[in-house]
């Protein structure tokens, strides 16, 4: 095998990988809604909805989630204002439990040995229990300020993840509102 065929399969693997750990981002907006001509936003700076989780809903959760979209909206060109702006951006956290468990698969396998030959087959059973886990859904949405009108809606879920940092809870947030707002405007343009 060649050195470029050598370094371009892990390459290929790793970014294989990487966009499989990509968060799913799902949008709605108003069609008919001409999103050049919003230039300026304001963040409704506390979530509308609570999850009754006192770990989500508290100030420290929303300061960072203000923070990220006031970065990611400033980014991609919009003036925050508190003063007649176009826009206000909405958001809510809410929180559900899921259960994973191992599944069960059947595999076969042929083989030869000199002129024999041979057909197997196995099954795996799951052994051990369901695990619960905690998932945390981001919804941010923009609405018309004029008329108070849902323009733009995104979600992404996340595990929620015990024992945390607070860089951790950063970074955490920050990668999940830059995910939902990477499809704001509808059409990737300003």
């Amino acid at each position: 095998m060649s050195v470029l065929k050598q370094k371009t399969v892990p390459l290929i693997v790793l970014s294989a990988l990487l966009s499989a750990c990509a968060a799913s981002v799902n949008v709605d907006y108003d069609q008919s809604y001409d999103f050049a001509k919003v230039k300026t936003f304001t963040i409704v700076d506390h979530p509308t909805k609570k999850s009754g989780n006192p770990q989500i809903d508290n100030e420290l959760i929303a300061k960072r989630v203000v923070a990220a979209i006031s970065k990611n909206m400033s980014a991609k060109g919009y003036t925050a204002t508190a003063d007649n702006p176009d826009v206000k951006v909405d958001y809510f956290i809410t929180q559900k439990t899921g259960i994973s468990a191992s599944q069960s698969s059947v595999s076969f396998g042929l083989g030869r040995y000199g002129s024999r030959g041979g057909v197997g087959m196995g099954y795996t059973v799951p052994v051990g229990e369901a695990q619960t886990y905690e998932e945390g859904t981001l919804t941010i949405n923009i609405v018309n300020t004029k008329d108070n009108a849902l323009l733009w809606t995104g979600s992404s879920s996340q595990i929620l993840g015990e024992n945390q940092t607070p860089e951790t809870i950063d970074q955490n947030i920050n990668n999940i509102v830059s995910t939902i707002l990477a499809k704001f405007p509808p059409g990737g343009k300003k």
